[in-house]
């Protein structure tokens, strides 16, 4: 039957690839790699290899390294020279939607978008990441296509990303978040194709490098020392979270200001001055190959020690409560003594009392 299946989208496919390079093309897809669906002409193979959907490329660069739009020849792309669309599938770096496109070489688009996933078996008809697993669906654009045309063979081409409580499998994608890049390893299901399983699959991450405090404001002429954290092989996802065996790495970061009509910063220290009201201005930080912001504002009240505002001469304050421009775990200057981190601002950003002044 899934020869029979490949005749009736073969149309489909050659209707894809006539314009696929408008509708699919994705520039913020993160995922690289590839999934592994089988082939029917495995002999002798194990019961993955005969789901029939090949080779699953998760992004265009598989099969188009140079991205000059023509095919490399590699297992599972099209031939030599061939179109190649730019495509890819965007897993983000915390909770939220995947979306965009994949490509096999049997069936052709697989869709994780959510207008295409409309009426899955069981919701939430999304593809999306929770923590550090993947749920939801993806669909095979071609039989769904052909569905349409009443001329699918009985199939309906949905892919299950993961298994849910009371299935008689337990199964799934999953994310190891420590390494850089992120890897996803498991397997998907499709009850008309079987096992489809993660192959050296890995999901690019800008979040080594992070910009303390990541959001302030300043007065005119006021000043705010930033700080650039880089974790090497991992990512950091908020200033709470910077460790001690995290890197500083301030002083050997380069910094600039996106408007320096509102803020300058030194470009070798992220020193910060306010300049004139408005904002917020986008501040730089680049370190080897990644780079972070921050966000800064600029006010015309005058500093006021306790009024949540980081004024002249303030690295913090805690303001009212509630109202406190701390950041936990980020170490501050408190005394004359601008070489020596001495104080860390801890949780206690409950008091009108102004602290780590420079």
């Amino acid at each position: 039957m899934h020869s029979r299946l490949f005749l009736i989208v073969a149309f489909f496919l050659s209707l894809f690839f006539c314009c696929a390079e408008n509708v699919f093309a994705d520039s913020a897809e993160s995922a690289r790699g590839w999934m592994w669906g089988g082939t029917e002409e495995v002999t002798g193979g194990t019961s993955e290899d005969t789901t029939g959907l090949g080779w699953i490329s998760l992004n265009s660069s598989n099969c188009d390294a140079d991205n000059d739009g023509q095919s490399d020849g590699a297992t599972g792309c099209p031939a030599l020279g061939e179109t190649v669309a730019d495509y890819g599938v965007f897993v983000p770096e915390s909770d939220g939607d995947v979306i965009g496109y994949a490509w096999s070489e049997n069936v052709g688009w697989i869709s994780f978008q959510p207008t295409d996933l409309v009426g899955c078996p069981q919701a939430p008809c999304s593809a999306y990441r929770l923590d550090d697993e993947i749920y939801g669906w993806a669909r095979i654009v071609s039989i769904r296509s052909a569905l349409g045309q009443s001329n699918a063979g009985g199939y309906e081409g949905w892919i299950k990303l993961h298994s849910e409580s009371g299935d008689p499998v337990t199964y799934g994608l999953s994310i190891d978040a420590l390494g850089a890049p992120n890897t996803i390893d498991g397997y998907a299901w499709s009850d008309e194709f079987g096992w489809i399983r993660a192959v050296n699959v890995t999901v690019e991450t800008s979040e080594s490098l992070i910009v303390c405090p990541n959001a302030s404001t300043i007065t005119i002429g006021g000043i705010l020392q930033l700080r650039a954290y880089y974790r090497p092989g991992g990512r950091i996802l908020s200033c709470g979270e910077v460790l001690v065996s995290d890197l500083d790495v301030t002083g050997s970061s380069t910094w600039s200001s996106n408007d320096v009509a509102i803020t300058t910063v030194d470009a070798s220290t992220g020193i910060v001055t306010g300049v004139s009201t408005g904002g917020p201005a986008v501040i730089t930080a680049s370190y080897l190959a990644d780079s972070a912001i921050a966000l800064v504002s600029v006010n015309a009240i005058s500093t006021a020690c306790g009024d949540g505002v980081i004024g002249a001469g303030e690295s913090c304050d805690q303001g009212a409560a509630s109202n406190g421009s701390c950041v936990t775990g980020v170490p501050y200057d408190h005394d004359s003594d601008a070489s020596t981190l001495d104080v860390t601002c801890g949780s206690s950003c409950q008091i009108n009392v102004c602290q780590c002044v420079i």
